[in-house]
C-alpha cells in the first residue's frame, strides 16, 4: 500500500478513504515518514467548526515550518471572522483566501511539501470547506501535495482531477 501511496507522487491530490479502524491515519503516518518530506499536519476536531478555523489551522501547521509563513492570511481571517455580516459574496472572500494561501506557499517553500487533513469527514456538512479545497488544489503549486484523509468522500471536484490524472486514491478496497 505504502507503494501505492508512493505511485501517487506528483498528484495535487491525494484521497485516502476508509471507514473508521482501517488504519487510514497510521498508513498514511508511515508513507509520510518514508518520504522524509516537510509535513504540514492537521487533524480536523470539534472545535474546527468552518472553512475559517480550517484555514487557520493550516495556515498555523505551516507556520510551524516556516515562521515567516501565513501572517497575511492570519490577518484577513481575523477580518472576516470579526466582520463577517460584510461579507456580501463568501465564493470571492474564499477565492481571495486560497490566492492569499498560494501565493504565501510560492514565496515561503521552495522545498516539497506535504498538507495533511485527517478527519476531513468531520467538516462534512460546511459545502464551503469543500469549495475552498477546490479552489486551492487548481492552482496549487507543484511543489505542494494535499493529502486527505476521510471516512467518506469530500464533495470536491474529483472527476476533473481524475481526468487530468492530478489525483491519487486509496479507498477501503487496497486497504
Amino acid at each position: 500500500i505504502v507503494k501505492l501511496l508512493s505511485s501517487s507522487q506528483g498528484k495535487k491530490l491525494l484521497l485516502v478513504t476508509a471507514p473508521a479502524g482501517f488504519g487510514k491515519t497510521t498508513l498514511v503516518n508511515e508513507f509520510t515518514s518514508s518520504l522524509g518530506k516537510t509535513t504540514a499536519w492537521v487533524h480536523v476536531t470539534p472545535d474546527i467548526k468552518n472553512v475559517f478555523n480550517l484555514l487557520t489551522y493550516i495556515t498555523s501547521s505551516l507556520n510551524r515550518i516556516n515562521e515567516q509563513f501565513g501572517d497575511v492570511i492570519f490577518e484577513t481571517i481575523q477580518l472576516i471572522e470579526n466582520d463577517t455580516e460584510k461579507i456580501n459574496d463568501i465564493d470571492s472572500a474564499l477565492s481571495e483566501l486560497a490566492g492569499l494561501m498560494i501565493n504565501e506557499l510560492l514565496m515561503k517553500f521552495s522545498e516539497e511539501i506535504l498538507i495533511v487533513i485527517d478527519d476531513l469527514h468531520e467538516l462534512h456538512n460546511e459545502k464551503n470547506v469543500d469549495h475552498f479545497i477546490d479552489l486551492l488544489i487548481n492552482d496549487l503549486p507543484d511543489n505542494i501535495q494535499i493529502v486527505i484523509i476521510s471516512r467518506e468522500l469530500p464533495n470536491l471536484n474529483l472527476s476533473h482531477l481524475r481526468a487530468k490524472r492530478l489525483l491519487g486514491e486509496v479507498t477501503q478496497k487496497e486497504l
